[in-house]
């Protein structure tokens, strides 16, 4: 029997963070990532450029273990899905502004923190008000919550 998990803003916000270097850790490198049309994009520095993983359904997880895969690979992988299904849901602003607030981000080892753009920097970077970014942000969460109701 599946397990179901509760998603508040808190929950969400963390998920959200753990993106990158999830994605990190499937593609096994470093990755710096940008948005282009409204779509989280990776920069390449490798000829011919990178592809993000296929987001089709994942084989189940538990079966991934069985067979060998390590935990924080499969971790990885869910958390990757999870957040590209999050997307996919949301309008185009909605997601740039949870992609400056939560996803693109560097971690802080001395304050072990993940450092993002805050409500102004990611208005500014949009060329938005900051009123609006907090709109975008809301709905969005709300949105995702109501997801995985």
């Amino acid at each position: 029997m599946p397990v179901l998990l509760y998603f508040g803003k808190k929950e969400i916000e963390q998920m959200l963070q753990r993106y990158k270097p999830s994605l990190q850790k499937i593609m096994q490198r470093p990755l710096n990532l940008y948005m282009a049309n409204h779509e989280i994009q990776i920069e390449s520095f490798i000829p011919g450029g990178i592809d993000k993983p296929t987001t089709g359904k994942p084989k189940d997880f538990e079966s991934m273990l069985k067979e060998g895969y390590s935990k924080e690979l499969v971790d990885s992988i869910a958390i990757y899905s999870l957040v590209e299904e999050w997307m996919k849901i949301l309008k185009s602003h909605e997601r740039e502004v949870l992609f400056h607030r939560y996803i693109n981000h560097d971690f802080e080892i001395k304050g072990k923190r993940y450092k993002c753009l805050s409500l102004r920097e990611t208005a500014q970077k949009m060329n938005i008000s900051k009123s609006s970014v907090e709109n975008y942000e809301r709905e969005a969460i709300k949105k995702i919550e109501i997801y995985n109701a």
